[in-house]
């Protein structure tokens, strides 16, 4: 075996060990690295190129969560809060995430794809960085986002989720055919 031609830098380095061509590669070469051989033996000879192409591996850093103090929503009116995962670096190789709620409510407040609350993100890893949560009972809970590529590097937010009535303002109990009413009776005692 002899190499023909090859490449030798401080990126890649070609070489033979024995029977074996190698390629060895340096963690910050990107790109396609070719060798080309010549394998000979007393009945045989051939002329091959060898490549290989490399991609380097970013690791994700940081997961941030907007926004990451606690939410307070009303069950299914106006009860619904958007969420946006950052992965830090930008540049990252892995940039899905997996969105879960915890807690001692988790039931409470469910997760999905679109601002309608109608299809539920799930579990499995996703590139989807911006979701909407929804109080479907009363409760607190915890929304959130782990990388997929590093399960250490996890973001979170605490949801409470209330029920809109009843409330009481005054000694009157507002419900919603009265809730603009005692509004406005309350706004003038001020």
């Amino acid at each position: 075996i002899s190499i023909i031609s090859g490449i030798s830098n401080d990126e890649v380095t070609a070489g033979i060990t024995g029977d074996n061509v190698y390629l060895q590669i340096n963690n910050e070469f990107t790109g396609t690295a070719t060798v080309r051989v010549r394998i000979v033996t007393e009945t045989y000879q051939e002329v091959c190129n060898l490549s290989m192409t490399c991609t380097r591996n970013t690791s994700v850093e940081n997961v941030s969560l907007s926004p990451d103090s606690e939410q307070t929503f009303y069950i299914d009116e106006d009860g619904v809060v958007e969420y946006t995962a950052s992965i830090s670096p930008n540049d990252a190789t892995d940039k899905k995430v997996k969105w879960s709620v915890g807690g001692a409510d988790k039931d409470a407040v469910k997760v999905y794809r679109n601002e309608g609350c109608t299809e539920e993100v799930g579990t499995d890893a996703t590139d989807i960085l911006k979701v909407y949560a929804k109080g479907i009972s009363v409760g607190s809970a915890k929304i959130i986002v782990t990388s997929n590529a590093d399960s250490d590097k996890t973001a979170s937010c605490d949801v409470k989720v209330v029920e809109k009535y009843p409330l009481w303002v005054s000694g009157v109990q507002v419900t919603s055919e009265n809730e603009d009413n005692v509004r406005s009776r309350s706004e003038e005692r001020r």
